[in-house]
């Protein structure tokens, strides 16, 4: 996850659920191994701006890989402790909710 000082956020989740393609080619992958890949990953790309307040963030997704995401508005409610960003979805985009641990990086 990148973000900026302007308010722009880029973010990319990639699991051990991918596998390599036996095609070698993205267009060409066999069921199994397209469900695996949109299983195993997730980006999305957008704006965000913080409440420290509220201590959330709130995200204006522009486009995402889980499509039905594209153009949504969500908020994240995160806690500091040092070098770590810890938040959490409400409506994770595989069902249920998720806590995600970000490390800034050095």
């Amino acid at each position: 996850m990148m973000l900026d000082h302007s308010g722009h956020i880029v973010l990319m989740l990639a699991g051990d659920a991918r596998r390599k393609l036996a095609s070698n080619n993205r267009a060409d992958g066999s069921p199994d191994e397209n469900k695996a890949e949109v299983q195993g990953s997730n980006a999305f790309y957008g704006t965000y701006s913080v409440s420290a307040k509220e201590h959330a963030i709130a995200i204006h997704i522009e486009a995402c890989s889980f499509a039905n995401w594209d153009g949504t508005d969500q908020t994240r409610p995160f806690s500091l402790s040092g070098d770590r960003l810890t938040w959490q979805v409400a409506a994770a985009s595989g069902g249920g909710s998720a806590e995600l641990v970000w490390k800034r990086a050095k």
